[in-house]
């Protein structure tokens, strides 16, 4: 196993090195023992316990690094930013998905917010001063944007948001949600803010990734305005499947492989510490066959 990660990492620059190894070190002194805590206790950290682990995570540019240094962000090539995120999935995957989708919602206000979204979304989640819930996947619908059934009626100035949506990851700790509906102009992207009467959340019992927010959100004519229509009304269709070009590569590729590495990691061990017959499981010939072959190269 261990030739494996080592010809996998040959790849990686003297700075990515240092990098990964400094947040490795971090991660494991500091979130392994509370991925085991919120394990235990079946539910995840509540929203300013979040806040503090974005923070941390932040110094090293998981949160911000898809965005570039003039507009406040770490600007960590791809590569870079796979290579810690898969790491904290592997020590822990709940606080990545929380962590992914935060970073996304940087992503999303920074490449299609105006100036004044900016100042009011994109620096308090920079500064991990607020929350954000990226909502699209609904009951009957799953994440088939085209058919999604929220809809927002508009009145003057005011937007009106009602229907409801689920497995909503960081919704019982959001500030605000990022909702993709169906307006007068066709499918949008829309800003709507919690303290303002917006949303209500119950969290969803799961059999696993426990200490990760999921959720449903139930919007019953939660207002919003014109102004928080994010990037083009009626683009919301482009736009979302544009964000998921890059959100499910770590969500489904990245994440994966972080939990995969670190069950490889728990086998091993149970196989070097369990005694069965008079000696370790790992000398038995049936496991020590499972070795040579997995993992592949």
């Amino acid at each position: 196993m261990e030739n494996v990660i080592a010809a996998a990492q040959a790849i990686y620059t003297d700075e990515q090195r240092m990098l990964l190894e400094n947040f490795r070190k971090m991660a494991e002194a500091e979130f392994a023992p509370l991925a085991e805590k919120y394990e235990d206790l079946g539910h995840p950290p509540d929203a300013d316990t979040l806040k503090s682990l974005f923070a941390k995570v932040e110094e090293f540019g998981l949160i911000s690094g898809l965005i570039p240094e003039e507009d406040g962000g770490a600007g960590i090539d791809r590569m870079t930013y796979g290579i810690l995120y898969e790491e904290l999935a592997r020590i822990w995957a709940d606080l990545a998905i929380a962590v992914l989708i935060q970073g996304h919602a940087v992503f999303a206000v920074n490449l299609l917010g105006d100036a004044a979204q900016k100042e009011t979304y994109l620096k308090p989640l920079l500064r991990s001063e607020r929350i954000c819930a990226t909502c699209i996947s609904e009951p009957e619908v799953g994440s088939n944007v085209r058919e999604v059934k929220t809809r927002a009626e508009r009145k003057g100035d005011k937007i009106f948001v009602t229907g409801q949506k689920l497995w909503i990851s960081n919704g019982a700790q959001s500030d605000f949600a990022i909702v993709v509906c169906n307006l007068d102009d066709g499918i949008s992207m829309v800003i709507v803010d919690r303290d303002k009467g917006g949303y209500e959340s119950r969290e969803l019992r799961k059999m696993g990734l426990v200490g990760a927010s999921t959720c449903e959100l139930f919007f019953d004519r939660a207002e919003t305005t014109d102004a928080h229509v994010l990037g083009n009304s009626g683009g919301g269709l482009f736009q979302t499947l544009k964000l998921f070009e890059s959100e499910r590569a770590c969500v489904v590729g990245l994440t994966s492989i972080g939990i995969a590495q670190a069950a490889l990691e728990c086998a091993v061990k149970y196989a070097q510490d369990r005694e069965q017959h008079g000696k370790r499981i790992g000398g038995h010939q049936l496991i020590q066959g499972i070795w040579p072959t997995w993992p592949p190269i």
